[in-house]
């Protein structure tokens, strides 16, 4: 009996091995392109390969009954029509799968809404955890039907306003980049006092938060406040040295590769620049906070014509003389990136890509 299940098996993978090879091998690159989970493209890809062997068995390790009359019915239709057929049935189901949408995001909220207390039961750092989390479970994707780019922008937006409706996760993005309810997740900054996103026109990226001694961080600080706000940017970068020639750095080298760079429009490492109106004992002597892992700033090829005031306005900064503004500076920083990964364009996308990355670099200010 054994001697004949086994050769009835060997029989059976001699003429049907190709035949099942091709869905086995097609159904785990379709699933997971169509959104669907390990499990569920496992599932899938084992369900219709059984399915299809138990359609074309040989006689001789038939069971009788009903599946064996059934069987025997499927078998009667030509090889290639079967296939197609087995085939069809697992790509609807792999479409009934995927148009679960709701509940997959039901499933994702939960699961990163419960990340913070999940994190403070863990060893490990609550903010790298937080971070891992986020960046490890990335949310459903969103039905195309042929428009990708649209769809990943949908997707992107809803997973970070999501994220932005938990209280402890609003506030560590606050604290980990400075994100706030105004931050759409494009890459292009909110002009202050603007309620339509479409007046948006300045690039805007996420880059380290490196202190002023860097080599490639110059900064310019203006007072009184008021008297510079209509001076243009390029103004100030062309008739005024910034701070860090005191310190007998030699910032003409880097006037002139700023000025190639925007002359040539480099997008890929454009100089950015970010304002701030701090007292000296406010001013950290870094790009931003010190608690910040990165920070916003503005390409400055786009803010290189504009007075400091719209410039600012423009990155949805507000600069102007408001009470008790008397003892504050006006900072103009200006970073010279080296690197892609230093100026990286401020979307949901790229946040949720490299948070745990940017958790685990090393502290810089």
């Amino acid at each position: 009996m054994l001697a004949q299940a086994a050769g009835a098996i060997k029989e059976f993978i001699k003429e049907w091995g190709a035949v099942l090879a091709v869905p086995a091998t097609i159904v785990p690159v379709i699933c997971p392109a169509l959104g669907l989970t390990a499990g569920e493209t496992a599932l899938v890809t084992v369900a219709m390969i059984a399915m299809l062997g138990l359609a074309l068995v040989p006689a001789r390790v038939r069971h009788l009954g009903a599946v064996a009359r059934f069987r025997d019915l499927l078998a009667q239709a030509p090889k290639s029509v079967l296939w197609i057929g087995v085939m069809i049935l697992a790509l609807v189901c792999a479409y009934l799968w995927f148009y679960k949408g709701e509940d997959r995001w039901q499933a994702w909220q939960a699961e990163i809404f419960a990340a913070p207390d999940k994190c403070a039961k863990a060893g490990e750092s609550t903010d790298i955890c937080i971070a891992k989390i986020l960046t490890t479970r990335p949310h459903p994707p969103v039905d195309h039907a042929g428009a990708f780019f649209l769809a990943q922008l949908s997707g992107d937006v809803r997973a970070g306003s999501i994220l932005m409706q938990h209280p402890v996760l609003s506030s560590r993005l606050r604290a980990w980049l400075g994100i706030d309810t105004k931050f759409l997740g494009t890459g292009f900054s909110v002009p202050l006092d603007s309620h339509d996103y479409g007046q948006t026109r300045v690039p805007e990226a996420l880059v380290p938060n490196f202190r002023d001694t860097h080599e490639a961080v110059w900064t310019w600080v203006l007072e009184p406040i008021a008297p510079n706000l209509k001076r243009t940017v390029v103004s100030v970068l062309d008739g005024e040295e910034p701070q860090q020639v005191k310190t007998g750095r030699d910032f003409s080298r880097y006037r002139e590769e700023i000025k190639r760079r925007v002359a040539e429009h480099n997008i890929k490492l454009p100089p950015v620049v970010r304002f701030a109106q701090l007292t000296r004992e406010q001013y950290a002597g870094c790009l931003g906070l010190t608690e910040r892992w990165r920070v916003f700033a503005s390409h400055l090829e786009e803010v290189m014509n504009l007075s400091l005031e719209d410039a600012g306005n423009h990155s949805g900064y507000s600069l102007g003389t408001t009470p008790g503004a008397g003892e504050k500076k006006l900072y103009m920083m200006i970073f010279v990136p080296s690197h892609y990964d230093e100026v990286v364009a401020a979307t949901w996308r790229q946040i949720l890509t490299r948070l745990e990355g940017w958790s685990r670099e090393a502290k810089r200010c």
